[in-house]
């Protein structure tokens, strides 16, 4: 529940966390703003990552605001990302880039590689808004595996910057709409986005990689544990989001 914001027009980052070199496990980043309307830029309403390591975080209810607005959930330049849930995140202002996560790097372009993730139910509100998105790309590409979300945004010309695998889950194909994405969760209204194993849920049960190959280096996730300090693989293969 942190507010960054400027007196003046200017631009700002992380609205609850700026990490530069660190780690983010096992957190919860909920309800910060970065900005108020009258900044010239905002990036990262929940977290701004220069550069690190997160998994096993849940990002929720964070919003930027500003005529340049970027990143609700997560602002990345360069990090190692895996097994995170990023929902319920909004951008406001003129120009946004994505509710959920926004990759970008002025200079030189930055790769995400994103596995097993949950990012869904993030919105923008913009006059240029061509959509709700939950993952976007202003420079550099995001390469997404074994994950669940929809609404990406491709910005900048004559380059796809976000690219799935065959191993990621669309579910407009499943016939999932903005009413119903929600119950792949627990509660998704109270804030419980553990996965509805018994329900729609059942699309992240075992959709995940066990080991994910991040530049070059194997996570071996059978030695981790989930958001809750449970085994993090319950059942041969790794679930997708923070929870087991």
């Amino acid at each position: 529940d942190n507010i960054n914001s400027h007196s003046s027009n200017s631009e700002t980052r992380g609205g609850g966390i700026y990490c530069d070199g660190g780690t983010l496990v096992n957190c919860y980043v909920l309800n910060n703003t970065n900005g108020d309307s009258y900044d010239a830029a905002t990036f990262g309403g929940g977290v701004y990552m220069y550069s690190g390591t997160a998994y096993n975080c849940v990002i929720a209810g964070n919003q930027t605001n500003g005529e340049r607005s970027e990143g609700a959930g997560i602002f990345i330049e360069n990090a190692i990302f895996f097994n995170n849930t990023i929902v319920n995140n909004r951008s406001n202002g003129s120009d946004t880039g994505a509710g959920g996560i926004c990759i970008w790097r002025s200079g030189s372009s930055s790769n995400l590689v994103l596995y097993n993730c949950v990012v869904l139910g993030n919105s923008v509100n913009a006059l240029n808004n061509t959509g709700n998105k939950d993952v976007a790309s202003n420079a550099g590409v995001i390469n997404c595996y074994n994950s669940i979300f929809e609404r990406t945004d491709n910005a900048g010309s004559g380059t796809t910057r976000v690219v799935y695998d065959q191993s990621c889950t669309s579910l407009s194909s499943l016939g999932f709409n903005d009413n119903t994405y929600r119950n792949i969760f627990n509660n998704y209204t109270g804030g419980d986005y553990r996965i509805n194993g018994a329900g729609a849920g059942s699309i992240a049960i075992n959709s995940g990689n066990n080991e994910p190959v991040i530049n070059g280096e194997t996570y071996v996730l059978m030695d981790y544990t989930d958001m809750d300090f449970t085994d993090r693989i319950k059942d041969c293969t790794i679930d997708a989001g923070a929870y087991e």
